[in-house]
């Protein structure tokens, strides 16, 4: 089991001005939790979860190939999230380096494209429910 969860959804700015692009990105945030069936793998306040979403879409839209790193612009911690194949070449790892416990558990690439489809969708809803903001366009720019 893998789910990307998130609660308290905020908005750090009122107002993004000319830089409306890297503001949704960087300014709409929300406390995130990766859950496996191990238990809660992060939980990191404050996490930019468009920029997330933004990211692992790109990643899951075509580069499931190659391993995923996630740094935000907002943080300059290497690997705050990755997705990595395993040993076993068929097989994906998770981690963080903000991680509770190091997770044994290995995944398929289809529960982890289910799972990282089902966060965006819950990003956007919410983010136009709670914000009242359309992120479809910055998740779909290059």
């Amino acid at each position: 089991m893998l789910k990307f969860d998130f609660e308290n959804i905020c908005q750090e700015h009122s107002n993004f001005g000319p830089h409306y692009y890297y503001s949704i990105l960087l300014y709409i945030q929300a406390d995130l939790k990766i859950v496996t069936s191990e238990g809660i793998l992060l939980n990191a306040p404050y996490w930019c979860i468009v920029e997330f979403a933004k990211r692992l879409k790109e990643w899951s839209s075509g580069n499931t190939h190659t391993n995923f790193r996630y740094e935000s612009m907002d943080d300059g911690e290497p690997n705050l999230f990755w997705i990595k194949k395993s040993e076993n070449d068929e097989l994906w790892k998770i981690g963080s380096a903000w991680q509770e416990f190091e997770s044994k558990e290995e995944y398929i690439i289809d529960e982890i494209i289910s799972s990282i489809e089902n966060y965006i969708y819950q990003v956007k809803k919410e983010v136009k429910q709670n914000l009242d903001i359309d992120i479809s366009s910055v998740l779909s720019s290059k």
